[in-house]
């Protein structure tokens, strides 16, 4: 399905551009991935939550989902935040 996401994800909101509905979607799930020990998920889940930010802003027109970039952005900052604490987690741990 990745090669397909863009253009669904697109559809998708398109259909319904319902806020509520795009907040319960778990945008981040990956299934079942194994990681090694130096991966931060919270850099991760930026990157994908990114990644949706650039799709949304592509939508038109844009003032339809001006609510949800503001939960996208607030989404990125909590991602950000782990990253952090988790790097901060890694570095305490390891001294």
């Amino acid at each position: 399905m990745h090669p397909y996401f863009d253009g669904l994800f697109k559809r998708l909101l398109a259909i319904n551009d319902d806020v509520a509905l795009f907040k319960k979607i778990r945008w981040t799930d990956q299934g079942t991935i194994i990681r090694n020990g130096d991966s931060i998920a919270g850099e991760i889940d930026e990157r994908i939550w990114q990644r949706i930010k650039t799709l949304v802003q592509e939508m038109k027109p844009k003032t339809k989902f001006f609510n949800h970039k503001i939960f996208i952005n607030q989404q990125i900052d909590y991602c950000r935040k782990s990253a952090i604490s988790e790097r901060k987690w890694d570095f305490l741990k390891n001294r």
